[in-house]
Formats: C-alpha cells, sequence, structure tokens
C-alpha cells in the first residue's frame, strides 16, 4: 500500500501517527488490481523483439535473419538466440539443413522437404531412416541366405561331376574295356562294307561255275 502512497492513494494522519485512507480511493485501486485487464502482461518493446525472434527461429531462421529481419544489434538475438535454445529450440545452419534433406531425399522421398526446428523433428527423422535402414537389413540377410543356398547347390553339382568323371575314369582303366566289341578299335583303318548286290533274277541264265 505504501507504494501507492502519494499516486493513487493520499492518505491524513489522524491522532497517533494513524493514516486515514479516503474508501473511495482504496475502492479504485481493489477494483483496477482485480479488473482482467489488470492480469494481462504490460507490452514492452523488448518483449516483442523476444517474441518475434522466437517466431523466426521457430520457422527455421537462424540469428543472422533474425538480426536483418527485425534491425536489432546481433548480442541482442544472439541472447534471445541461446535463450530459445534452452526452451528446447534447435537451430542448424541453412547448409547443414540442406544437406540432410539431400542425405534423406537420396533414399526417402517424403523426407526431401523436412522441417527441423526441433530436437524431435530431427529424433523423427532419424526414426524414419532408421526403419528404413531395419527393411534394408532384412532384405540384405535374405539375400544372403539365397546366395549362400546357391553356393551349397553348386557345390553339390561339383561334387556329382567329380563323381561321374571319377566313374567314367574306372570303367575305362578296366581291363578288356577296349577289347569289348562296342568299343571301336582306333588301330584298325577304317574299312567300308561291300556294296549290296543286286536282286536275283530267276530270269537270267544261271552263271556256271569255273573258268572258261
Amino acid at each position: 500500500m505504501r507504494r501507492l502512497e502519494g499516486k493513487k492513494l493520499h492518505p491524513s494522519r489522524g491522532t497517533g501517527g494513524v493514516r486515514l485512507f479516503d474508501p473511495e480511493e482504496v475502492t479504485a485501486v481493489a477494483e483496477e488490481r482485480t479488473s482482467p485487464s489488470a492480469a494481462k502482461p504490460r507490452r514492452s518493446a523488448d518483449g516483442d523483439v523476444a517474441a518475434e525472434a522466437f517466431a523466426r527461429f521457430n520457422r527455421g531462421l537462424g540469428p543472422r535473419e533474425a538480426v536483418i529481419d527485425l534491425r536489432q544489434p546481433p548480442h541482442v538475438i544472439d541472447a534471445l538466440h541461446r535463450v530459445w535454445c534452452e526452451y528446447g529450440g534447435l537451430w542448424l545452419p541453412t547448409a547443414a539443413v540442406s544437406s540432410i534433406r539431400k542425405a534423406f531425399a537420396e533414399r526417402y522421398e517424403d523426407l526431401r522437404a523436412v522441417r527441423i526446428t526441433a530436437p524431435q523433428d530431427l529424433l523423427d527423422a532419424i526414426h524414419h531412416v532408421l526403419s528404413g535402414v531395419d527393411d534394408d537389413r532384412e532384405r540384405f540377410w535374405r539375400c544372403r541366405e539365397e546366395v549362400l543356398s546357391l553356393r551349397r547347390q553348386k557345390q553339390i553339382l561339383r561334387d556329382k561331376l567329380r563323381s561321374c568323371r571319377g566313374r567314367i575314369a574306372e570303367l575305362a582303366a578296366r581291363p578288356g574295356a577296349r577289347d569289348s566289341p562296342d568299343a571301336p578299335d582306333k588301330k584298325q583303318p577304317d574299312v567300308s562294307p561291300p556294296p549290296d548286290s543286286p536282286p536275283h533274277d530267276p530270269r537270267a541264265p544261271a552263271r556256271r561255275g569255273g573258268a572258261g
């Protein structure tokens, strides 16, 4: 109450030094303090600058852009930016955000325009990438199993081929295998079979045996 004395309250002194307040002034002060408008914080130039700076940081702009837009000294914006980061904000340089988006876009179309202005945004993007990595890992192990299966089948075929060649060599090495009637004799020259004799004609005169 004493802070209002001389401003909104003008008490008078009674006997014994007791202050006597005007009931109308006290009622006016009480109504002012309990009115809805009194609960609203007073706007200030500093508060407006802070609000505008935070709004730009939330949109992904950095301190440099805020200095240009708000025409404030860099130390003012730097201080506001530090407070914004302490409140949970995350700011990355434009080049870093572009690099992240480019890396994401090469594999994930839906992350081409990812908005990273808070730690949760970056975590969500990382979780999305990790889920894709899990899918890639699953496909890798599936392909690896297929390759191993093909290699096992290849080895089985090689073993069968080796066994068949050994069997052929064993059969060729047996005695009499080359003297078999079905085996061709490469030492004998090829002899053409005699030509077929013409069919016998009963009307033709019989050939007598013996020479002239």
